[in-house]
């Protein structure tokens, strides 16, 4: 059967195209004609459709979203853990261990630093660690020193250095 009477409307919101969506209504039963209250009840409903439309698209996209949200909670969970683990460690460890900015400013030290030198946390933290030298070694030595570990390269030697009592101790080091 050919269509007698035909009525369009774009399913679209007026802040955003959704492409090429239409609503068709044909062959209006009864009348010959569509009216004007057919007209705004088709429109009325194509922007109804485009709101489910649109509503539809917003949940997949937070949907997608909370689950990347998820991935990175259980990320960051694990990479807190492997800190802990980390950080227990360090602290447990049997050698000193002091951990520096690249200017050699202390920055955290182990309990087993402090046992070795006198020196605690509060003494350290934000020092440079300049306050140990004993002045046993020349000039050229902390050079040396200072140039292997900025071209990145581990400085491993030999090293007397001063506790907080004054006693002096000599110490293998890796840096």
């Amino acid at each position: 059967e050919p269509i007698r009477n035909l009525l369009v409307a774009a399913i679209s919101l007026p802040e955003r195209a959704l492409g090429t969506a239409w609503l068709y209504v044909t062959d209006k039963n009864g009348d010959a004609e569509f009216t004007r209250e057919d007209e705004r009840m088709t429109v009325t409903l194509a922007t109804q459709l485009a709101v489910t439309f649109e509503n539809a698209r917003l949940h997949a996209e937070a949907s997608c979203r909370t689950e990347k949200l998820q991935e990175e909670i259980v990320e960051r969970m694990r990479a807190e853990e492997q800190l802990r683990v980390q950080t227990t460690a360090l602290k447990s460890a049997a050698n000193s261990v002091v951990i520096t900015d690249s200017q050699g400013n202390a920055m955290w030290i182990n309990p087993a630093f402090t046992r070795m030198t006198g020196f605690t946390e509060a003494d350290v933290i934000g020092q440079n660690m300049r306050f140990l030298k004993s002045d046993k070694h020349d000039r050229a030595f902390y050079q040396d020193l200072w140039k292997t570990i900025r071209s990145g390269q581990v400085w491993a030697g030999e090293m007397i250095n001063r506790r907080k009592d004054g006693s002096l101790y000599t110490e293998e080091q890796t840096i």
